[in-house]
């Protein structure tokens, strides 16, 4: 039998390597993957027969959302408008339809403001129960991805990963589960604080 020449070795040794993201229960890796490759976790919320597509957002959403708020701010709507916007900037299909707003300009700060027009305007906007249990499933999606990002930030640090630290975001997950399900009741969940 020859000796393996040093590119097979050296497949060999890709070969028996471990792909991190599947130390991940299913539940997590569809997270873990959205963080590491794609930059943003999406999920679809049902609420009464109806799905909401929601992402999480980058910094630049932010930043347009507080200058679509500008007007409002120091009024006493200024935290709803603010909640309101996120939740219009975040989603990406209601109802699996993707175009069900149009644009109203070519910039993010347009579509942010088009946004928050569609899901509020007076005659035909989303009732307050409806943006409020939103906001509840984006928060818990932000969650989700602070934590996902720490837990891939564990792994990169680790010699050998161990999939008993990967509970973390097990847990994150079912309390998620656990949040939903008093969001139904209509006692209003309390996220945990990101401060130690």
């Amino acid at each position: 039998m020859a000796d393996k020449t040093p590119e097979q070795s050296q497949g060999q040794k890709q070969d028996d390597t471990i792909d991190p993201i599947r130390l991940f229960t299913p539940a997590v890796q569809h997270i873990i993957e959205g963080v590491a490759y794609l930059g943003r976790v999406t999920e679809t919320v049902k609420l009464s027969g109806h799905t909401f597509g929601l992402q999480t957002l980058r910094p630049e959403y932010h930043y347009a959302i507080a200058q679509v708020i500008q007007p409002y701010r120091n009024t006493i709507i200024a935290d709803k408008i603010w909640r309101n916007a996120h939740v219009a900037a975040a989603l990406t299909h209601v109802d699996g339809r993707s175009d069900f707003c149009d644009s109203i300009g070519p910039n993010i700060e347009d579509f942010v403001q088009g946004r928050l027009n569609f899901i509020s305007n007076k005659d035909d906007g989303w009732y307050e129960p409806t943006i409020e249990y939103l906001w509840y499933q984006y928060q818990i999606l932000e969650l989700k991805a602070t934590k996902a990002v720490e837990q891939l930030n564990f792994l990169s640090q680790q010699t050998s990963p161990q999939p008993a630290f990967l509970q973390d975001l097990e847990d994150i997950l079912n309390e998620s589960e656990s949040l939903t399900g008093a969001m139904n009741t209509g006692i209003p969940p309390s996220l945990p604080s990101n401060e130690s």
